[in-house]
């Protein structure tokens, strides 16, 4: 399986705002950089620490499901990959509620793709 299909399978797991269908994408120690957040989680009690308050928000917000577009796939590596993209989110109603840029390094261990690094960009400006 490539990069990429594990990005997408990430994506939809994101989409059940469900942490345990979450965490399992990534690989510890991992980054996580954003215009709020500069962290390194250790383990998954701290992933589900950083990521809760990220998921109770879509949640408040009535998310419903997010789309991905310009997706760049980069080669680092024999077992490392970048994906930049830009990911929107919608609410049940179809309304954009957010537009972001990000980038998501993976690291190939024995079993799949690991998330080990996620830079995410402010909201792109614009009308949502």
């Amino acid at each position: 399986m490539s990069s990429r299909e594990t990005f997408d399978r990430y994506v939809a797991a994101w989409g059940t705002v469900d942490i345990a269908q979450i965490a399992p994408f990534y690989g510890f120690p991992s980054l996580f950089v954003s215009p709020a957040i500069h962290a390194v989680v250790r383990d998954r009690e701290e992933l589900i620490a950083l990521i809760e308050p990220i998921v109770a928000g879509m949640k408040a917000s009535d998310y419903a499901r997010s789309d991905v577009a310009d997706v760049q796939v980069r080669a680092l590596g024999a077992n490392l990959e970048e994906v930049v993209c830009e990911i929107t989110r919608f609410n049940r109603a179809g309304d954009p509620i957010l537009r972001a840029n990000g980038a998501y390094f993976w690291r190939r261990d024995a079993e799949d793709w690991r998330l080990i690094a996620t830079f995410a960009g402010d909201p792109v400006a614009g009308e949502l």
